[in-house]
């Protein structure tokens, strides 16, 4: 019997195993992979949004901003390397400037320092932002983290304070046990808990669907990044990205960025193709092409 069962060690598993190992619980996590930070968390863009884009009042738009003040903290408590870089939004269009000035908005309401630059302001940031550059958000409180480094720092926290780890253990049911706990089963065993944090990533929605009514699907999509050689991190310290566009499926997407990771190297990216397998993350010449198309 288990106080907690986690689903899921990427980054979110992690943390939340790191914030429970402080406290008298006998807490499980249950990773399908053979280790910890193998899906999303091993391959994403590594910036920590200050939360200037989300709706305003949401859960996401809350906890995007207290999660985002916190890393400094984490981060040097767990020697993992964070960088306050800022970023820029850029425009080359007025109709761009005007979904500018509206992030300037959102992020006013969810209590973010915006300020909206023409291209002058944008070059005493950035001096080599490019000719067709027109304005922009400045954004100076994102910043950068190493997310796999970091989900393993957690999990290696969680670990020594007690927080038992079961690898290659893919859930396949959650179910109301007796006596108002739950029951976690995967293919080799059965574990029974107080509580289930669904951390779950892609299958996030499966599990939160097998016992609520509140139900929703996750619209699974791939993106990919280049990385550049470390000669070319001199050229720019600033996380610089395009202006948000719609994506065919729904919502949309941030674009694509030029992101100076925690490591000395530039990451490009990323593409944003919907998929059908929320496991899939293969490489593709389509993908690669896109994100070398549009910076060329």
């Amino acid at each position: 019997m288990y106080d907690v069962v986690i689903i899921g060690c990427g980054v979110v598993g992690a943390a939340a195993a790191y914030q429970l190992s402080r406290y008298q619980l006998k807490t499980l996590i249950l990773e399908a992979s053979n280790d910890v930070a193998n899906g999303t968390t091993k391959a994403n863009s590594a910036i920590i949004h200050a939360g200037y884009d989300p709706e305003p009042g949401t859960n996401k738009a809350i906890y995007n901003v207290r999660g985002s003040r916190m890393y400094p903290e984490l981060c040097a408590e767990l020697e993992v390397p964070y960088t306050k870089n800022g970023m820029i939004v850029f425009a080359t269009t007025e109709e761009q400037m005007k979904e500018v000035r509206h992030l300037k908005e959102m992020g006013d309401r969810n209590g973010v320092e915006t300020k909206v630059c023409d291209r002058a302001a944008l070059l005493e940031i950035e001096p080599d932002m490019g000719e067709g550059v027109i304005g922009g958000l400045w954004i100076p409180d994102s910043g950068m983290v190493c997310p796999y480094s970091l989900c393993i720092a957690l999990a290696e926290n969680a670990a020594w304070n007690g927080v038992v780890f079961e690898t290659s253990a893919k859930v396949e049911a959650v179910e109301r046990a007796e006596g108002g706990n739950w029951r976690v089963r995967t293919a080799d065993d059965s574990y029974t808990t107080r509580y289930v944090f669904n951390c779950a990533g892609t299958y996030a929605d499966r599990f939160n669907n097998m016992v609520s009514k509140d139900t929703f699907h996750i619209i699974p999509r791939e993106g990919q990044h280049l990385i550049l050689d470390r000669e070319l991190a001199q050229y720019t310290k600033v996380t610089i990205c395009q202006t948000p566009e719609p994506l065919p499926g729904g919502g949309h997407t941030k674009g694509m960025g030029l992101m100076p990771s925690v490591d000395g190297t530039v990451i490009l990216g990323c593409n944003a193709d919907q998929v059908d397998d929320p496991d899939f993350c293969d490489s593709t010449q389509e993908g690669i092409d896109k994100i070398v198309n549009y910076f060329e």
